[in-house]
């Protein structure tokens, strides 16, 4: 609920579809769902975000994490590479 007024209070001044126009055939007409979706996204972004963390940091003290750190590889390809497909197992 904070978050909502936040937002509403950050874009409403810029933001010019402020009611439902009543029809969705338009770009205005979906204009004006952005800011609740917005609202209704962070919660789950949260929780994923801390799932991510938990697996990152998991995967981190793996056997081929530590491999790829000893045969030299720099650590944005270990992680591309070698941890994001395996967290995103688990996020999917």
């Amino acid at each position: 609920m904070f978050v909502a007024i936040i937002i509403l209070g950050w874009l409403f001044p810029y933001y010019p579809f402020n009611y439902y126009p009543g029809t969705l055939a338009s770009f205005e007409g979906w204009a004006f769902l952005v800011p609740p979706a917005m609202v209704l996204a962070l919660y789950p972004m949260g929780i994923l975000g801390k799932v991510a963390d938990r697996e990152f940091s998991d995967l981190a003290a793996r056997p081929f994490v530590e491999a790829a750190r000893a045969r030299g590889l720099e650590p944005q390809r270990i992680l591309w590479r070698h941890m994001f497909p395996n967290a995103l197992i688990t996020l999917l």
